[in-house]
């Protein structure tokens, strides 16, 4: 189980785009239903990634709290991407 609190350089939408690029479509996970627009969650293989995205007026950038049980290293290989 790992948990990273990234601040990306892009727009919460455009980390949403780049989320579902590269967990939905590059590693097959599935997208589940969250009842909240800044929250995703992707599952499959026997664990999940969840993003919940906050956007405090006061930092320049956004912030992503990622978590993930079997997936720590493409978790980490994506806040890379974003960062």
């Amino acid at each position: 189980m790992l948990s990273l609190d990234v601040q990306p350089r892009r727009s919460i939408a455009q980390v949403r785009k780049e989320a579902r690029l590269y967990f939905a479509e590059t590693l097959g996970l599935d997208e589940g239903d969250t009842p909240e627009a800044r929250r995703m969650i992707f599952m499959g293989a026997g664990g999940y990634v969840s993003l919940e995205f906050s956007n405090n007026t006061a930092e320049t950038a956004p912030t992503v709290l990622m978590h993930t049980r079997e997936f720590e290293g493409q978790v980490r290989e994506f806040a890379r991407l974003i960062e």
